[in-house]
């Protein structure tokens, strides 16, 4: 009950609402609903990273594909440029400089560079006999068969036996082959034809291909015109590609989660795929699963290439195909666990109203018993105190007649002959010394008894001036040195009060100071609405274990005989102190080195 009343209205109103179970189930769909847009958010990056990345895939293996060809065709301008410098350029010299190219090393996916040479009916039978004179006796141009034009493959490096297959091949037969040669022999720029099964293939790992051709003329005639060119041509430069060699020289060996088709021209259809990097034709296949697709137009060599790239959920990496997953998992439980949590604090809600309802009835028949407890322990409190008074004020009047009466004995002994040496003298002077020390007992069990009861007067005075009467009322014998150090404040409060408590302080001091010289300090420092006053000597100091001990009833750390006192004096500056909201500290350790210093704070301004 005393929380609840600690709590500000809109504390309770907010804490309120868990006492309704419907709120729960208003956060769990919110919840959902959170963790829905959290799921969806995360799927949606996790896909438009993915198919950047599948775009920015596309673009490299285009501009890969547009690069090599370059490329390529740059080592056919420069066999064009062997035969403008040899103008009679040998098989073995051909042979040689495309040895020194390094056709498989550098320039992968080349099957060969050739040369071929454009006939005429009546110069083939004296071109077959010529080459047969070269060592081939079993040389002719193929396919058989008569025609009004012929071209025949005169040189084709590397001749390996794949290659030999096509020496002698009259590409000019071919419509496809015949339509590239026709425009590069007529724009005297490379040109590459369509889909071809080139006839180097055999029945095995059959790929598509394609040729790319170079218009060699002669030197000393003009080729402004298509007329000029047709004139001045000598023959074709070319090089035969098989498609997946080409790719696989391009883009390497390596598995690509981007797929990609090749199409010659612009009609996507079978018959027009030149490549396909997974052998599965897109159109064909409804499982393919694509989640992305770009076309890529590609311009070569007077050639029109369209690429086709998809790619599916392989374009997603382990981690990111888990994370939505992760997103909405986590989500999830974290919406069952405030479900949980809410429903809970509503059901303990409720059992604490209950458990409040029936500790109030239970409170209001025990607050009338408390409350008399309190009273009754006051009252024993007030009688204490005044039995400590009562018994304290009442015993100092015996104790002054047992005093006075063993000083009449002992001044009447005075006058007897023979008990000058006797024990008498030393009993009475024994007793004397019991009953002041009682009358000092009393006087301190008074003291204890009565702080903090009786009203004091309250004035402005120097702590300074204070101490220093304290000091001459003391009368510290000649081997102690008592300094004031530092500023010292005026205060407002109670100065008898603040003299005892400095008083006692001295006075243990100087009781348990040594018989050499011994200095003590007392200083002050402020510390908030309080002063802090240190009391410090260079006695044999206390040790740790008794810290506690000293400022218990009757507590001292030598005998009783030893020492003058009653051992209340720390016991009534620390309940004097405590009373007004101070605290008293004792800092000692003789085993690091000799001394003690009491310190109490005390009340800057006391007001009533």
């Amino acid at each position: 009950m005393i929380e609840e009343k600690r709590k500000n209205p809109t504390q309770r109103k907010l804490f309120g609402l868990f006492n309704h179970a419907y709120l729960a189930w208003v956060v769990l769909l919110i919840g959902f609903i959170v963790t829905g847009a959290a799921w969806y958010t995360s799927n949606e990056f996790v896909n438009k990273n993915a198919e950047l990345r599948f775009e920015t895939r596309t673009i490299e293996i285009s501009k890969a594909i547009r690069s090599r060809m370059a490329e390529y065709e740059q080592v056919l301008w420069g066999t064009i440029a062997l035969f403008r410098a040899s103008r009679e350029v040998d098989r073995q010299e051909f042979k040689i400089y495309v040895d020194a190219l390094r056709l498989q090393e550098n320039w992968p996916g080349i099957q060969g560079i050739g040369f071929s040479i454009p006939l005429t009916p009546e110069q083939k039978l004296d071109h077959i006999l010529s080459i047969r004179a070269e060592g081939f006796p079993t040389f002719d141009i193929k396919p058989p068969g008569e025609r009004d034009e012929y071209s025949s493959i005169i040189f084709l490096e590397p001749f390996d036996w794949r290659n030999r297959r096509a020496f002698g091949y009259d590409m000019w037969s071919n419509e496809m082959r015949r339509e590239a040669m026709t425009r590069a022999r007529d724009t005297g720029e490379a040109s590459t034809s369509g889909i071809i099964t080139l006839v180097q293939e055999t029945q095995t790992d059959v790929q598509k291909g394609f040729l790319t051709y170079l218009p060699l003329y002669r030197l000393e005639m003009p080729i402004s015109t298509v007329e000029e060119r047709r004139a001045a041509f000598v023959g074709w430069v070319y090089s035969p590609f098989r498609m997946g060699d080409l790719m696989k020289g391009i883009l390497g060996e390596g598995e690509t989660n981007v797929e990609y088709e090749i199409f010659d021209g612009t009609e996507l259809t079978k018959e027009a795929l030149l490549f396909d990097s997974n052998n599965v034709f897109h159109a064909e296949d409804a499982d393919s699963g694509e989640l992305w697709s770009r076309t890529k137009i590609l311009n070569l060599q007077g050639r029109t290439w369209t690429i086709v790239y998809t790619a599916g959920s392989n374009q997603l990496t382990e981690a990111e195909s888990a994370q939505p997953t992760m997103v909405g998992a986590a989500g999830l439980v974290v919406d069952l666990l405030l479900f949980y949590i809410i429903s809970s604090i509503a059901l303990m809600q409720r059992r604490a109203e209950k458990l409040a309802t029936d500790m109030t009835e239970d409170a209001r028949g025990a607050r009338s018993e408390l409350e008399a407890k309190l009273i009754e322990l006051e009252q024993s409190n007030n009688d204490l105190q005044k039995f400590a008074y009562v018994a304290s004020h009442d015993l100092k009047a015996p104790m002054r007649a047992v005093h006075q009466l063993a000083a009449w004995i002992e001044e009447e002994l005075e006058n007897v002959d023979g008990l000058e040496d006797t024990d008498v003298k030393k009993y009475l002077a024994q007793m004397k010394g019991r009953a002041d020390r009682m009358q000092k007992l009393l006087d301190s069990l008074l003291a204890y008894a009565t702080v903090g009861e009786n009203q004091q007067e309250i004035s402005s005075f120097e702590t300074a001036k204070c101490i220093r009467d304290v000091i001459e009322f003391v009368s510290p014998p000649e081997h102690i040195k008592i300094d004031i150090t530092g500023d010292m404040p005026r205060i407002n409060g109670e100065k008898a009060l603040f003299e005892q408590v400095i008083s006692n302080l001295i006075s243990n001091a100087i009781k348990h100071s040594g018989v050499d010289s011994t200095r003590i300090e007392i200083s002050a420092r402020p510390l908030g609405t309080f002063y802090e006053f240190s009391v410090k000597d260079d006695g044999p100091g206390i040790p740790t274990r008794h810290h506690e001990r000293i400022f218990e009833l009757f507590q001292t750390l030598k005998r009783r005989d030893e020492v003058e006192g009653s051992g209340m004096g720390l016991a009534i500056v620390k309940k004097l102190i405590e009373r007004r909201g101070g605290v008293i500290t004792v800092e000692s350790d003789p085993d690091v080195r000799p001394g003690t210093t009491f310190k109490f704070t005390w009340k800057s301004t006391i007001t009533v």
